[in-house]
């Protein structure tokens, strides 16, 4: 299908950054044929007048967990550690393949109506994360989280993941390998995954330098902090995505600079979990490549990517006085270019050009928010919420259009979740009066 946006104001994030007024942008199938102010001789089946609305280029999560779309308002008001230990790991034990299905879908659906059109995903159960990602025709990584307990069985799993999704709905679904982080996994069995990596020639994606307690126990065990250590066994010869890192070395700095190493920013998460703050004006100013996630809903307690842009700037500003720190275009551009060098797709994703991949959204200017609309840049970064997304298009379709979902049922997924959360609880206060 070929698509012609027109009358729009067009954020292209191209390497002149040019913002265009009353610009087309023709979509031939699932790439950008064109965009400007001359009318194309392609035939078009549909037409989307964008008058008083912003074209860009869809927002890229570059770490989240959507099969815990249900855990929402979970465990809140606790450190990493209490939070995992007595709360997630916990109940994630009740969880069955059909909740993380629905769950996945809750969190896909959160994100598309909120302007985020890729994203880096970790957790279990997922050729059901996969079933999702096809229905809801996202462009993802999803990667089957590797820990210690059951290992073999886990990396098979991931194996077989590869196997079945790898590349496929025209390259929409990819996989990753997921050792979850250095203290869910002994030494012995990070290296099996790191096996598997270079069997299946996989990019690794894992949690890393998180909180401080994680670096000191890391430390007392290998006399080294967690991304040092995973260098150290090779993990840096993949692609690497590590999630966090808030407490890097300077050795580790210049590890993630000469391995090219995709750090990924989770402020808000961070913040909640009081894990630390990420020095991230200074590690983008070093050369890090840093891009942007909202980890999980459980921790977070929403996927909009918008409201996280606004925290990743303000915190930067707030944490260094220096209000030039993290200015809007900086923001912008770690997560479109960064978020692409994550997906391995810089040369193909986070632009309006010619030959990209049509992966776009349209933000109403129309509202109070966005008036009078003197920087559309600030206004994007300091101004602006998922609820200002109408359409998104993804690979050239429409998956959401005037805030509607065209392929999913919002209101079915929404029940479907409400239920699922009220069996844990009941099966979870079961177990208790066991007890």
């Amino acid at each position: 299908m070929n698509l012609l946006i027109k009358n729009a104001t067009v954020l292209t994030n191209n390497k002149d950054f040019d913002v265009l007024e009353n610009a087309l942008v023709y979509i031939k199938e699932n790439r950008i044929f064109y965009v400007g102010k001359e009318e194309q001789n392609l035939k078009v089946s549909k037409i989307i007048d964008a008058k008083n609305n912003l074209v860009m280029p869809g927002l890229i999560n570059a770490h989240t967990h959507t099969g815990m779309g249900v855990f929402r308002n979970y465990g809140s008001d606790t450190n990493l550690e209490d939070w995992l230990y007595k709360y997630i790991f916990p109940i994630e034990d009740e969880l069955e393949p059909e909740d993380v299905y629905y769950s996945s879908l809750l969190s896909m659906a959160e994100m598309i109506s909120t302007g985020t059109t890729s994203f880096i995903d970790m957790y279990f159960f997922m050729d059901d994360t996969a079933r999702a990602l096809q229905k809801a025709k996202m462009r993802g990584i999803i990667t089957r989280g590797l820990n210690s307990n059951n290992i073999d069985q886990r990396l098979q799993e991931a194996e077989d993941l590869y196997n079945k999704w790898h590349n496929k709905e025209n390259g929409l679904i990819k996989t990753a390998l997921g050792p979850h982080s250095v203290y869910t996994n002994e030494k012995e069995d990070l290296l099996k995954a790191l096996k598997l990596a270079d069997k299946l020639d996989l990019a690794i994606n894992m949690h890393l330098n998180e909180s401080k307690t994680e670096i000191d126990n890391s430390i007392k065990k290998y006399k080294l902090p967690p991304l040092e250590f995973v260098h150290s066994l090779g993990f840096t010869k993949h692609h690497l995505i590590a999630a966090h890192c808030d407490w890097l070395s300077e050795k580790e700095k210049e590890i993630a600079k000469k391995y090219n190493v995709c750090v990924v920013h989770n402020p808000v998460s961070n913040l909640k979990l009081a894990s630390g703050i990420m020095p991230l004006a200074q590690n983008l100013d070093e050369g890090i490549c840093v891009s942007l996630g909202t980890d999980g809903v459980a921790s977070n307690n929403t996927l909009d990517m918008f409201e996280e842009m606004k925290f990743a700037s303000l915190l930067s500003k707030g944490t260094t006085y220096n209000p030039k720190a993290m200015d809007a275009k900086t923001t912008l551009k770690m997560v479109l270019d960064n978020g692409a060098k994550a997906m391995q797709l810089e040369n193909e994703l986070g632009k309006i050009q010619e030959g990209y991949l049509a992966d776009l959204i349209i933000i109403d200017l129309h509202n109070i928010t966005h008036t009078p609309n003197i920087d559309p840049v600030a206004s994007l970064i300091y101004s602006t919420n998922g609820s200002d997304v109408l359409t998104t298009i993804i690979d050239g379709k429409v998956i959401y259009e005037n805030k509607k979902f065209v392929y999913l049922d919002i209101e079915d997924i929404k029940q479907k979740c409400n239920v699922i959360m009220k069996k844990i609880f009941t099966k979870l206060e079961s177990k208790k009066i066991k007890s």
